[in-house]
């Protein structure tokens, strides 16, 4: 498995810095994180089991919840398990008996007699912390990944450039717009898209409903 030692080293060979002077470990560390969390998001997220503990038939959303792949619960009579239908409450909503849904940061479960809930939903993948930390990439996403991160890791530059820019009076020294670090990100960032557009959007619609 691929550890930040290995994607660190890599990124300092890509962006010309292997001694991390230019591009600090703690931007490396933060924009890695923040491309892995955009990739979750809006490509192929990662995958979390839970068995929370009702409390008034409530628990609370999960802080790393993406979005929700299915709720099932046993039942305390059959001990068969049932998966539930998330439901949408409105003030004249007729009474519900079964499903779940979300409000105030809490998963209600309406099912009564149960003795065991399982959550399953869609997450984020493991954050960098330090040189150890392993990967929980998929692996070929890990490439897109770097090179999106790298266009994260350019953005303090590109800001300076620009603040610079405001001031300058010579037309031959170039105008407001002319920011190369910008142009070197929106490179990365198309990088990205051009490896992941080769890859199928995962169908949460589906769910892990088994």
């Amino acid at each position: 498995m691929t550890t930040w030692a290995t994607i660190n080293t890599e990124l300092g060979i890509f962006l010309d810095d292997s001694t991390a002077t230019a591009y600090p470990v703690a931007n490396r560390i933060a924009s890695f994180n923040r491309a892995q969390q955009f990739f979750a998001v809006t490509h192929t997220a990662d995958i979390k089991t839970a068995t929370p503990t009702l409390t008034a038939g409530q628990f609370s959303v999960p802080s790393d919840l993406i979005e929700i792949a299915g709720i099932k619960v046993q039942d305390a009579n059959t001990l068969d398990w049932r998966w539930l239908e998330p439901i949408t409450i409105f003030p004249a909503s007729e009474p519900r008996e079964q499903g779940f849904y979300i409000s105030d940061g809490k998963i209600t479960i309406l099912d009564t007699e149960i003795q065991g809930t399982t959550i399953l939903y869609y997450t984020g993948y493991t954050a960098i912390a330090s040189d150890s930390t392993t990967l929980s990439l998929p692996f070929w996403a890990e490439w897109a990944v770097m090179n999106l991160s790298m266009a994260y890791i350019l953005y303090p530059y590109m800001v300076g450039v620009a603040d610079l820019r405001r001031w300058q009076t010579k037309r031959e020294a170039g105008d407001p717009e002319d920011n190369p670090p910008r142009r070197q990100a929106e490179y990365f960032w198309d990088i990205y898209k051009k490896i992941i557009t080769g890859f199928k959007i995962q169908d949460r619609g589906a769910g892990y409903r088994s």
